[in-house]
């Protein structure tokens, strides 16, 4: 996997970074009324590959029922619009490109950190099952949100279509 490095400016100052908008955020509201908003608000599926690591079996990604998730966040090299706008509805069901270019992309990051000595190979399968359930059922309920809006937007599903 290759990391995507962003530049920025604040206060003057370049800073190299990987999470560009949360540490812009940061740097600007730092000492304010400034409060880092829940995992609720920026569920992060791929991070779910990170809890074999000692003591977060027990971390909110683990545990969070999916009704307390708000804002769900498919961050990877191949994202579920891509599926629909990459004109890959064509070539593979929209399931298929979930369990093959989501899901199996995240667990070969879960794979590389036990491997690696990071995680643990006893809760490997706890967690992995976790991601494939979790990822499934929230693309499932985006495709339900995307097949809703474009059943009552024509010129979105037309705008689709076309790309």
């Amino acid at each position: 996997m290759q990391l995507q490095l962003s530049n920025f400016l604040v206060s003057g100052c370049l800073l190299i970074t990987h999470g560009p908008d949360q540490d812009y955020l940061t740097q600007c509201y730092a000492g304010e009324q400034w409060q880092t908003p829940g995992i609720e608000w920026n569920f992060q599926l791929h991070q779910i590959a990170y809890c074999t690591r000692p003591h977060h079996l027990e971390c909110a990604r683990m545990t969070m029922g999916l009704d307390e998730i708000q804002v769900v966040n498919f961050r990877g090299d191949r994202s579920l619009a891509e599926w629909c706008l990459g004109g890959y509805s064509d070539e593979t069901s929209f399931e298929d490109f979930v369990s093959n270019s989501i899901i199996e992309r995240m667990l070969i990051l879960l794979r590389r950190d036990v491997a690696i000595g990071k995680g643990s190979k006893r809760h490997e399968h706890v967690v992995a099952e976790r991601l494939k359930d979790v990822t499934h059922r929230l693309a499932a309920e985006w495709k339900q949100q995307l097949d809703a809006l474009l059943t009552c937007n024509s010129q979105l599903r037309e705008a689709i279509t076309e790309s």
